[in-house]
């Protein structure tokens, strides 16, 4: 049942970088570093269910932070590290499993799963 989850999750990901023109990330390839962990910390990541990807800074030292989000268009989980961080945040698409996975792996704390009722309000 699961795999039929991800296969659908999949596509729906797919259809919506599509439409959207954000890309999509695989977080399973990615090795992110510990640098750019620090720009959001591990509860904030937990609260908004993101995860820090790479940070691109431009000659002129314009700094923009890519951060794999779920949800690409929820504006206030974006202005929200907009605050935080000071920087610009542009957001790459990722599935929630490979975020909750990313957040255990590279910040080293345990993701709580949600309820049945708070999976289906999301």
């Amino acid at each position: 049942m699961e795999r039929t989850i991800d296969a659908i999750e999949a596509k729906q990901l797919l259809r919506l970088s599509r439409r959207s023109s954000i890309p999509l990330v695989d977080l399973q390839l990615l090795d992110i570093s510990d640098g750019i962990l620090t720009y959001v910390p591990a509860g904030l990541a937990l609260e908004l269910l993101v995860i820090p990807v790479h940070l691109k800074i431009e000659l002129n030292g314009r700094r923009t932070l890519y951060v794999a989000v779920r949800h690409p268009q929820c504006e206030p989980t974006l202005s929200r590290l907009r605050e935080f961080t000071g920087i610009s945040v542009r957001p790459l698409l990722a599935s929630q499993r490979e975020i909750i996975d990313a957040i255990e792996e590279f910040y080293g704390v345990p993701v709580p799963t949600p309820s049945a009722d708070e999976a289906t309000a999301a």
